[in-house]
């Protein structure tokens, strides 16, 4: 019998520790509440207008659901107007989301998400 030796095989801890660490990593994400939520009917969108402060913020677009028009900070990367408008386009289907005070990303509201 060795002095140090263990009752289990090293592969074998070190297995267990990986699939637990697996299935934490990959269940803290459904933790949380989803990002969308259904929370009124959908609204007539009118059109697209570029503001300097949209919303009267300092933000890169918003839904103005008084006049039926979308709101675009002017000046946005191609990749980045499009992601804005999918995700504004959302709010005119009837879905709303939790304010954010400080975004590392935007929520295109079709499945994608681009990092700022």
């Amino acid at each position: 019998m060795k002095p140090y030796g263990s009752i289990l095989p090293w592969w074998l801890v070190l297995a267990t520790a990986a699939v637990i660490f697996a299935v934490v990593v990959l269940t803290a994400g459904c933790a949380g509440a989803p990002y969308w939520s259904a929370t009124h009917a959908p609204i007539l969108l009118r059109g697209v207008v570029e503001v300097e402060r949209p919303g009267g913020k300092d933000q890169f677009g918003y839904a103005n659901y008084r006049t039926g028009m979308i709101e675009l900070q002017p000046g946005l990367s191609p990749l980045l107007r499009d992601c804005v408008l999918a995700h504004e386009r959302r709010h005119f289907d009837g879905y709303s989301h939790e304010p954010r005070e400080r975004v590392l990303a935007v929520d295109c509201g079709d499945g994608r998400v681009m990092p700022l």
